[in-house]
């Protein structure tokens, strides 16, 4: 039997999302700890952003449906990319309705045949295959991968690196400063996919490049409005003008206004002002976590991010674990190879704002006790 089959076999409850996060309910009945959850800040059921929701929509409907390169731009879509330009504190920005047409457009209408793009290899970008560009892959945070692909790609007209910045499998933080120092020895663009960190990584909460203070040397951020793999969660690419006029000009077919995406995003700069113990509490339950399962005698990836790789290597074990935490209550997933690489097998916990003390230490618990069961830990 292979990896990827031993990591799915033992999911045998379909989880079901309750008005009452991070608890959800399976199939059967049951109620869990949600632990796989890109909701880091809890306000994905904010009672206000859902209040700002239904007003977009009474207000503006689903908005002109029309292409921007037509018709123009909505008043309210302008707002937020405005509101993002001063958050961000880039020369512009340009939203889009769904991932598709966001990643599909970076890679056809900015990259070009006599381009290249040196990706990282674990990016999180879908239809990289629409790129025109010659792509050239680097391994994660290896400078010296990174220049050897560089020299190879001295003859390309622009040079574009792209990398995630907080790698999504493991919660790692890119070195966005070398990878910045490399591109400017190569006359490279800098892009980055701060879907993980846009909101509360930062002094200001601006993500990586504010975090390694090098925001002015990246080029190009894109995030995603909802982190999910659905592709009608919105999202934006910000960054130098030269760049995002490419992407406003061309034609957007599916570009519907999702009005209540725009004003309820509008409402999330506000309250990212607002509430800044949101922040506190996430990363206090992040070390918490941390310092507790490390104490039980677990192997972490180590970090501060709320993403959380637990590294068992076995798969057949991960995938065992998994299914005995779920029967404690606990959700959380299984990954092995090919998701991740060979003898790498990992649990991926993702911690959030809104789990509380009770939800912490009942998943310590459930670590403990399934950890020694399986032998993981000796307890």
């Amino acid at each position: 039997m292979s990896e990827l089959q031993l990591t799915r076999k033992p999911v045998k409850h379909q989880a079901l999302f309750t008005l009452k996060p991070p608890m959800i309910k399976l199939a059967d009945g049951r109620d869990a700890i949600n632990l796989c959850i890109n909701n880091y800040l809890g306000l994905a059921n904010h009672p206000a952003l859902i209040a700002t929701a239904m007003q977009g929509i009474n207000q503006f409907q689903f908005g002109l449906s029309f292409p921007q390169f037509i018709h123009g731009t909505e008043a309210l879509r302008r707002e937020l990319e405005l509101q993002l330009n001063a958050f961000l504190e880039t020369e512009d920005t340009f939203l889009f309705s769904t991932c598709l047409t966001q990643h599909t457009d970076l890679f056809s209408q900015v990259m070009h045949h006599d381009d290249a793009l040196i990706s990282n290899i674990d990016n999180d970008f879908e239809n990289l295959h629409h790129t025109q560009a010659t792509t050239f892959n680097f391994e994660n945070n290896n400078m010296t991968d990174l220049e050897n692909q560089l020299r190879l790609a001295t003859q390309f007209k622009n040079k574009f690196i792209a990398t995630e910045g907080i790698f999504h499998m493991d919660g790692q933080i890119a070195n966005l400063p070398a990878i910045c120092d490399l591109a400017k020895k190569y006359n490279a663009h800098v892009l980055v996919n701060d879907t993980h960190a846009a909101g509360f990584v930062g002094e200001k909460r601006r993500g990586t490049p504010e975090y390694h203070h090098i925001a002015d040397r990246v080029d190009l951020v894109m995030n995603q409005f909802v982190q999910t793999k659905n592709h009608f969660s919105g999202g934006y690419i910000s960054g130098q003008k030269k760049w995002i006029d490419l992407l406003r000009a061309a034609e957007h077919p599916a570009q519907a206004s999702q009005a209540e995406m725009i004003n309820t995003t509008l409402s999330v700069l506000e309250l990212l002002n607002a509430s800044p113990e949101r922040i506190q509490r996430l990363y206090q339950n992040s070390h918490y976590l941390r310092e507790k399962l490390t104490a039980l005698g677990f192997t972490l990836l180590p970090g501060d991010h709320p993403i959380i790789a637990v590294m068992l290597e076995d798969s057949a074990i991960t995938a065992a674990m998994m299914q005995a935490l779920l029967e404690e209550g606990i959700y959380v997933f299984a990954f092995s190879y090919p998701l991740v690489p060979q003898n790498k097998a990992r649990l991926r916990l993702q911690v959030s704002a809104i789990h509380t003390q009770a939800h912490l230490d009942k998943t310590i618990a459930a670590f403990k006790k399934v950890g020694k069961n399986l032998g993981v830990i000796d307890l």
